[in-house]
């Protein structure tokens, strides 16, 4: 990865490799990327976002007081961050299908 002076990857390069790795798995995502933040949007509710530290997206679930739980991966391993995402989106795909 490629990291600036605080060690932090350049979230536009950090969205654009999970963006490629998951291009491997057969998910198509955009990258939007500015003001030190980068977004891949992948499917509806499922934006994953990153500010060079870590992926975040909506895991699906609420917390009991109705909060949204995010799911978290470190950008060092985009691997699994992209295995993680493509889950949630065969999740989201699934439930489409159902309701359609």
């Amino acid at each position: 990865m490629f990291y600036d002076a605080d060690q932090q990857v350049v979230a536009h390069v950090a969205a654009e490799q999970l963006r490629r790795n998951l291009a491997i798995l057969g998910v198509a995502a955009d990258v939007h990327a500015n003001y030190g933040l980068a977004l891949l949007s992948v499917w509806t509710y499922l934006v994953v976002w990153t500010d060079g530290r870590c992926f975040r997206w909506w895991a699906g679930s609420t917390s009991t007081r109705g909060r949204k739980v995010y799911a978290f991966c470190p950008v060092d391993d985009t691997a699994t961050a992209a295995r993680r995402v493509a889950r949630r989106y065969v999740e989201l795909r699934t439930s489409d299908d159902i309701r359609s």
